[in-house]
């Protein structure tokens, strides 16, 4: 926002104080005359399109929506959205990197109301963009793991029934994951946990997805795999576990089944026997363990 302090075009002889007040903002802000001629960017301005105020200052601001400044500006497209004063504009900068940006612009006036110029703030399009790539990423996955978080899981299951695609799911947990954190520590059992994340996507096709639901409990979804295909795959995991001669005893008890009739109940099925696959075999090792 900029205010009626006085009259701007006395600033614009001044040119330094209106300077030293747009720098206080952190968008980038270009401001021009009413003939479209620049009279003043900020740091911001600068710093986004790799530029000094030197070169753009007293120059037209056509010449910056055309690249007629050369190298400092390429731009490639300028399009006034229907007769909004909003623009979009794709600039390569100076490292060959194409930036999508929007510019709003609007009527700058002084104390009588007389319009003297413009003010253009722009946003960096591509970088929202990857902000909100990056949010939505972290509203889907496990902090610690990378894995899917279980509200993920869930939308992903649904949205395989909903397409009436089949699938194999297994469900698995870390062996002595509490017997890790209580001999070697909390560190130590994160460490546990990565290393069998990391060993798991080591295996894993395009078609699958690893969700941790619970603190050593996680799911697999595979598209690719039959259940025999998914048990083979997670004892080839275990052997691998156990040859990475870790401190602690490492391994996974798992069960698997395919879910090839879609729907809600077959799934809640599905996921009904791999889990009592997974305590059997939980079981049997128990067993061994105390023998």
């Amino acid at each position: 926002t900029v205010g009626y302090a006085r009259d701007i075009t006395d600033l614009w002889d001044e040119g330094t104080e209106l300077r030293f007040i747009l720098n206080y903002l952190p968008m980038p802000i270009m401001v021009t005359d009413t003939h479209d001629i620049i009279k003043v960017v900020n740091n911001s301005f600068c710093k986004m399109f790799d530029t000094r105020a030197e070169v753009v200052e007293g120059t037209h601001a056509e010449q910056l929506r055309e690249g007629e400044r050369g190298h400092s500006f390429n731009i490639v497209k300028w399009q006034q959205e229907e007769k909004e004063l909003k623009l979009l504009f794709n600039y390569i900068n100076n490292r060959g990197e194409e930036l999508t940006f929007s510019a709003e612009r609007k009527v700058l006036r002084n104390i009588e109301g007389r319009p003297i110029g413009y003010v253009y703030s722009f946003d960096n399009l591509v970088e929202e963009r990857k902000a909100s790539a990056a949010n939505y990423k972290n509203s889907i996955t496990d902090e610690l793991t990378g894995a899917f978080n279980r509200r993920h899981y869930r939308v992903m299951v649904e949205e395989y029934v909903r397409r009436g695609q089949r699938f194999t799911v297994a469900e698995l947990d870390c062996n002595d994951l509490k017997y890790v954190n209580d001999n070697y520590g909390h560190s130590m059992g994160d460490d546990y946990l990565l290393t069998v994340v990391n060993t798991l996507k080591s295996y894993m096709t395009h078609g699958e997805s690893l969700c941790r639901i619970g603190g050593d409990e996680f799911v697999l979804l595979s598209i690719d795999r039959t259940q025999p295909q998914m048990i083979s795959m997670l004892t080839e995991v275990n052997d691998k576990l156990a040859s990475l001669g870790l401190q602690y005893p490492a391994g996974i008890s798992f069960g698997a089944e395919r879910v090839d009739r879609v729907s809600f109940d077959e799934y809640r099925k599905g996921i009904h026997y791999a889990d009592q696959q997974l305590y059997n075999m939980k079981r049997v090792k128990n067993v061994g363990m105390h023998r």
